[in-house]
Formats: structure tokens, C-alpha cells, sequence
């Protein structure tokens, strides 16, 4: 964190053009901690998080989303007592490991699960084929042709290498 203590303005509107400008805070963070900060926490999408970190004026208007989200930085000379969201912001740089780690475990929970799916295809097409060619067991493999051995034993050492 730079003990230089920077102004950080946000402009944004929402549903039906309705707009707020000129709100701010504080902080002493680089600008792009505070931005990855304010988009991890949905300021650029969410109205009440948008709200409960700039405190902006709004028209009285039921809206959900935020449609276009900008921000701006300038150099201040204000102090660091004036950073009120400096701490959420540091506890955000220092869970990244945290974050990163959930995304992995989340990407190889749904790797895993392609896996499976693709593994219960293949069975599923294998069962499919042993029953055109009417034939469940190695000994009659021979009587297939050449073509459908291949495919026979392909996709038997898919199956099994899966299975590892």
C-alpha cells in the first residue's frame, strides 16, 4: 500500500438512465487494487454495494443492476485516517491465494465432472455397440471385422484407462 492517499471517483447508471456522479472515497491503495477491490465486490454491477461504498444519490426508482460503471483517480492531501475502506481493501489483497485457490478447486470440480460424463458416454456408446454387433464377450470379437475390432478394442482401452 503507497502512504500517498488518492481521491477515487466513481460515475455510474442504471436501469431507465438513471445516473449518479461525483461520489467518492479515500485511499491510500494503487488504483488498480481498488478497482479489482470495487468489481470483486460488485460495485460495478450491484446498486446496494455500489451504494454502501460511495454513498451516491439515486432517483427513486426500483432498478438492480448497474449498466455502465467508470472510475476516476487524483492525488489528494488527505490523510490516511480518511481511508475508510483501506482495510476491506488490504483483507481483499491478501485473500487473493484464497480466491485463486477457490477457482481451481471450482474448475477441477467441473473438470472432474466432464470427466465422468464423458467416461459414462463412452460406456454407454460401448454398451451400445456390443449389442449391435451381438457380441458381450472377447471370444467372439474375432468373428467381427476388422473395423469393429478396432473400435471394440479402442474402446475398451478408453474405458479402462478411465477407469484408473
Amino acid at each position: 500500500m503507497s502512504k500517498k492517499v488518492i481521491r477515487v471517483s466513481a460515475d455510474a447508471s442504471r436501469e431507465m438512465n438513471q445516473n449518479v456522479y461525483g461520489c467518492h472515497f479515500y485511499s491510500a491503495h494503487k488504483p488498480e487494487d481498488i478497482e479489482n477491490w470495487l468489481k470483486d465486490r460488485g460495485a460495478d454491477s450491484s446498486i446496494g454495494t455500489f451504494d454502501s461504498i460511495f454513498d451516491g444519490e439515486w432517483e427513486d426508482v426500483d432498478a438492480y443492476c448497474i449498466d455502465n460503471f467508470s472510475l476516476d483517480f487524483e492525488d489528494t492531501d488527505m490523510e490516511e485516517d480518511d481511508c475508510i475502506h483501506d482495510e476491506d481493501i488490504q483483507e481483499f489483497l491478501d485473500d487473493a491465494p484464497k480466491r485463486e485457490l477457490y477457482s481451481i478447486s471450482k474448475q477441477f470440480t467441473e473438470l472432474m465432472g466432464n470427466i465422468q460424463g464423458v467416461k459414462d458416454t463412452a460406456l454407454e456408446l460401448f454398451n451400445n455397440f456390443k449389442k449391435v454387433v451381438k457380441t458381450d464377450d472377447g471370444v467372439k470379437v474375432k468373428n467381427l471385422s476388422e473395423e469393429e475390432q478396432k473400435m471394440y478394442h479402442s474402446m475398451t482401452r478408453l474405458i479402462k484407462n478411465m477407469s484408473l
